[in-house]
């Protein structure tokens, strides 16, 4: 078994924890030691695009996740006719919508009221669930708890169990093959897979950003030219 971020190996790690008698579960259920769990999570930091890929895929194989999608991100639309279709799909394959919180807030209470409200929002388009992950998480809200939602940084997802994240397309720790094939891997796993870094075939990181942007140019030419008769020429 090569360790790569191939759509191949992604599903030889979904047959290994399947192998091992892992329960794929949502982050309303907690840990619990004696069976084998795991928490299975992308954060879709780019493209909602690529996380239907993965959603579809974990549909047929009869295994659930959870998407976090980014309220105010450079790169997406959350309430775009085209992005609202991706994430209901999403939710219709059996997957959770939970969110993508981003912000440099360092007060407890501030946190939980800006959370509440960015879900209430999302809530009036699409099933959310009271559970966030934090974009690009600051010390002061890993292995907390919060009031009125879920943390996937709250200790019993991430000090307690195993955690293991593909975060800029490197595993920290080791593929997670790796501890799946070990003589005794830990019980409860959570694993953080990002879309954008997985492809048919490896590929550098640089060139599937830079991939990722032409295909983005590429949708936002179409957009222009369907919206402004002013508009003629096409980049693409």
């Amino acid at each position: 078994m090569k360790c790569d971020f191939s759509f191949k190996h992604y599903r030889e790690i979904l047959n290994l924890f399947k192998k091992n008698g892992y329960k794929f579960c949502f982050f309303s259920e907690y840990p619990d030691f004696m069976r084998k769990k795991v928490w299975l999570r992308h954060d879709i930091d780019f493209s909602p695009e690529y996380a239907l890929k993965f959603a579809r895929f974990e549909n047929k194989a009869k295994i659930h996740s959870t998407f976090f999608v980014r309220l105010s991100c450079p790169f997406y639309n959350v309430f775009d006719l085209f992005y609202l279709k991706i994430i209901r799909e999403i939710s219709n394959l059996g997957h959770q919508i939970g969110l993508h919180y981003e912000g440099n807030i360092t007060n407890k209470k501030m946190i939980e009221k800006e959370v509440k409200k960015q879900i209430q929002i999302l809530k009036n388009y699409f099933p959310m669930k009271n559970i966030v992950s934090f974009h690009r998480p600051s010390e002061f809200v890993l292995g907390k708890k919060f009031k009125n939602f879920i943390s996937t940084y709250q200790p019993e997802f991430f000090k307690k169990i195993k955690y293991l994240s593909d975060s800029k397309k490197n595993w920290r720790e080791g593929c997670v093959c790796q501890w799946l094939e070990n003589n005794s891997p830990p019980k409860n796993f959570q694993i953080l897979i990002h879309p954008v870094w997985w492809s048919i075939k490896e590929k550098d990181p640089n060139l599937l950003l830079q991939t990722y942007l032409k295909e983005k140019f590429k949708y936002l030419d179409n957009q222009l030219h369907q919206d402004s008769q002013v508009y003629k020429k096409k980049i693409f």
